[in-house]
């Protein structure tokens, strides 16, 4: 799972898309199975110097899902607020 963050304002903290999350599975063909990845604040955080402790900005967000980054199947946008 990658977050992505396109927003100026944020590049300063996150790179345009991080990895937040993986699990390995194998998949017969045809084969479907649900796989639950649960992200933290932490996902979402970075090191403030000046604070000298993680902080979140709110802002909007997507999460990509795929095999790949060359192969997303699922993207959801959303909102983090305070």
């Amino acid at each position: 799972m990658t977050i992505a963050n396109p927003f100026e304002r944020s590049k300063k903290h996150f790179n345009a898309k991080e990895l937040k999350g993986f699990t390995k599975i194998n998949l017969k063909p045809g084969e479907t199975k649900r796989v639950t990845l649960k992200l933290d604040c932490r996902a979402f955080s970075f090191y403030d110097v000046k604070k000298k402790d993680c902080s979140a900005e709110p802002g909007d967000f997507t999460i990509l899902v795929g095999g790949s980054p060359d192969n997303i199947q699922l993207r959801n946008k959303f909102t983090l607020t305070r």
